[in-house]
C-alpha cells in the first residue's frame, strides 16, 4: 500500500470479525496488525548470509532499501523517517 498507488490498486477496508469496524490498509494498520490480510515477505539463505548475499540483505533492511520498499508501494519492515 502506498499513498500514491490509489490509481493502480483498489483499497479494500476489511473487518477483523463481524463486530469490528472496517480497517483501511496503511503502513500504520499493517505494522500494528490491525489490517489482517497483510503478509510478510521472507528472504532465506541456506546458511548464515555471507558475501554478496549478506550485502544484499543488509541493503534491503537499510534506510535506503526500505525507502525503495515504500516508494514501490510496499510496507517497510518498520516505520522509517519520511
Amino acid at each position: 500500500y502506498a499513498e500514491d498507488s490509489h490509481d493502480k490498486v483498489k483499497v479494500v477496508p476489511i473487518k477483523q470479525d463481524a463486530d469490528s469496524d472496517p480497517v483501511v490498509p496503511s503502513i500504520e494498520t499493517v505494522l500494528t496488525g490491525h489490517y489482517a490480510i497483510a503478509r510478510p515477505l521472507h528472504l532465506y539463505t541456506p546458511n548464515e548470509a555471507e558475501g554478496l548475499a549478506k550485502e544484499f540483505l543488509d541493503y534491503c533492511a537499510s534506510d535506503v532499501g526500505q525507502k525503495i520498499v515504500v516508494e514501490t508501494g510496499y510496507i517497510p519492515l518498520k516505520r522509517i523517517a519520511e
